[in-house]
């Protein structure tokens, strides 16, 4: 997510704000049909614009700000919330609604919460933007263990190779080269991971 690049594990739960770029991929050892999740998507404004303005709401309001920069949810307000997501998919109507501001009240109360990418909070990207970037990203994680060549991915976005440097190092923060160095070195440090706990 955004310039994060980490492994993704049983019950993870996060909140993504909109049109943050996104990639969840499974390592090819993984069983494809294995992975399941469950998904609530909205507009932040899905009860019109004034709604966020009431003063009842003013963290919900400060939650959808931060998630911008990707919240893991963590601990006990992980639990509560996961039960919650799955009462949703089985209600309908108002009682849905209602069990879904619970879900972001505990979210924006909760003290069992993480950023999980600081540099995306302050970011606005449209929709366009954000499909192109997890194309991007899907490309990179997908061969970084490999020469990554600008040329490739410069027109994987649609770019051409200056475009795409200067449109990458807008969005991340960073170059090209400065964030396949990240995934290898993450890669790397899961390797040695795994390595120590044998």
């Amino acid at each position: 997510m955004g310039g994060n690049v980490s492994d993704y594990e049983p019950d993870d739960l996060v909140l993504v704000g909109a049109n943050v770029p996104h990639c969840w991929q499974s390592k090819k050892e993984a069983i494809p049909d294995k992975a399941r999740s469950i998904v609530i998507q909205f507009h932040p404004d899905f009860a019109g614009g004034a709604f966020l303005e009431l003063p009842e709401l003013i963290k919900i309001k400060s939650l959808f700000v931060k998630a911008n920069a990707g919240i893991l949810i963590k601990g006990n307000t992980k639990a509560k919330i996961i039960s919650k997501m799955i009462q949703c998919a089985s209600t309908e109507g108002f009682v849905r609604l209602l069990q879904f501001l619970e879900i972001l009240e505990l979210i924006a109360n909760s003290e069992e919460t993480e950023l999980i990418d600081h540099q995306f909070a302050g970011l606005a990207s449209s929709p366009a933007d954000t499909e192109r970037f997890q194309k991007v990203f899907s490309y990179l994680i997908g061969n970084y263990q490999q020469e990554v060549s600008l040329k490739t991915v410069a027109k994987i976005a649609n770019l051409t190779p200056t475009a795409f440097c200067r449109y990458f190092k807008n969005v991340t923060r960073k170059s090209l080269v400065e964030i396949v160095t990240e995934f290898r070195i993450n890669q790397a440090c899961q390797n040695l991971e795994i390595l120590r706990n044998r």
